[in-house]
C-alpha cells in the first residue's frame, strides 16, 4: 500500500532545521554586536583620546586563584603601574595588559593556548621600570586608560575575531534558514497534493 501523504517525520525535520537556524542567527547577532562595540570603542580610544608618553614605574606578573569554568586553577595576569601627566596634572594608575590566562592541572588542552603565561613575562620583560610607554587616556576621567595596541600581542577574542565569528554564524545561520523553508513549502505542497486526491484516501 502506497500513501501519498507525507510521514509525520517531515514536518518536524524542517522544524530542527528552522530551530537551528534561529538559534545561529541569535548566536550571531550576539557576536556581531559584542564585537562591533568593542571595535567602536578602540576606535574612539585610538582617535579621540589624547596620546601622552607614560613612564613605567613597575610592570609584573601576578596571579591569583579561581575557576575557569568547572576547573579551578591560576589566573595570571600582566600588570603595570604607569605614571604620566594629563592636563599637567600627575597621575599614577594600574592597567592590566592583554588577557587574562587561565592555568589548571585539571583543564584538557586540545589546542596550543594563543596566549600564555610566558607570553606574558615576555611581555613584562620588555617593559621595565623607567622605560616609556604611549598611552591614550580618557579626557573625562584620565584615570582611565588605553594601552592603544600596545599590548595586542597579548589579546585573545578580540573585536575583530568576534565579527568573523558572527558574520559566519550568520551565513551558516541564513543557509539553514532557506533549507528550512524549502523543505517546508516542500511538504506542504505535498500535504495539498495529498489532500487533493478523492477523500484523501491512500493510492492503492
Amino acid at each position: 500500500m502506497l500513501s501519498l501523504r507525507p510521514s509525520a517525520a517531515k514536518p518536524s525535520a524542517y522544524g530542527y532545521i528552522l530551530l537551528f537556524a534561529y538559534i545561529s542567527l541569535l548566536v550571531a547577532f550576539v557576536f556581531l554586536a559584542n564585537g562591533g562595540w568593542r571595535s567602536y570603542q578602540q576606535n574612539i580610544e585610538a582617535t579621540k583620546w589624547p596620546a601622552v608618553d607614560a613612564q613605567v614605574t613597575n610592570c609584573s606578573v601576578d596571579f591569583t586563584y579561581g575557576y575557569g569554568g568547572k576547573a579551578y586553577g591560576r589566573k595570571f595576569r600582566a600588570q603595570c603601574v604607569l605614571h604620566y601627566e594629563a592636563n599637567g596634572v600627575p597621575f599614577d594608575t594600574k592597567k592590566v595588559a592583554g588577557s587574562i590566562v587561565f592555568v589548571s592541572d585539571k583543564q584538557l588542552q586540545l589546542t596550543k593556548p594563543r596566549v600564555t603565561v610566558a607570553m606574558l613575562r615576555d611581555w613584562v620583560r620588555l617593559h621595565p621600570r623607567g622605560s616609556s610607554l604611549t598611552i591614550h587616556y580618557d579626557p573625562s576621567d584620565p584615570h582611565h586608560i588605553s594601552l592603544a595596541g600596545a599590548d595586542a600581542v597579548l589579546q585573545k577574542n578580540t573585536p575583530q575575531e568576534q565579527l568573523s565569528i558572527g558574520q559566519g554564524l550568520f551565513f551558516f545561520g541564513m543557509a539553514l534558514l532557506l533549507v528550512g523553508m524549502l523543505l517546508r513549502r516542500r511538504v506542504e505542497t505535498s500535504q495539498v497534493e495529498g489532500n487533493a486526491l478523492p477523500g484523501g484516501a491512500p493510492l492503492q
